[in-house]
């Protein structure tokens, strides 16, 4: 079975529903069937305000069987409509590939409303965040 390359998943709106309900347990389930890249993260941005052992923590009480995704879990506190907050999000996401020995590969995940969909891809390539590497995919 294909596995991707090394990647952190960045997922915008991490605190809301979606990403307790849907999206954490069928990365979980990715994970029991041995599909998840060698190397991988999750970032989760949200306005609410969590520490990576908090957010870590609430995604857990959600889960049936938290097994070894829940370690794989990030988050950073932020709001997406303002651009000056995606600093810290590039300076986040360099300390996760330092930190795990990674490509800085990235995929962004909206769980947003759709009003975000036009400003946060903006506020990502302003930020330098969405340049392409080569040979990675």
């Amino acid at each position: 079975m294909y596995r991707p390359p090394d990647h952190i998943l960045i997922i915008f709106g991490a605190s809301g529903d979606l990403t307790r309900r849907k999206l954490i347990p069928a990365l979980r389930e990715l994970q029991k069937l041995d599909l998840l890249p060698e190397k991988f993260a999750v970032l989760g941005i949200g306005r609410t305000t969590y520490s990576d052992e908090s957010f870590r923590e609430m995604i857990s009480e959600h889960l049936e069987d938290p097994g070894e995704i829940v370690p794989l879990l990030h988050y950073i506190s932020m709001d997406p409509e303002k651009e000056d907050a995606y600093e810290g999000l590039g300076a986040k996401l360099a300390s996760m590939v330092s930190k795990r020995q990674m490509p800085a590969n990235y995929i962004f995940y909206l769980a947003t409303p759709p009003k975000l969909y036009g400003s946060v891809p903006v506020h990502l390539s302003n930020a330098g965040l969405t340049s392409e590497s080569e040979g990675e995919w």
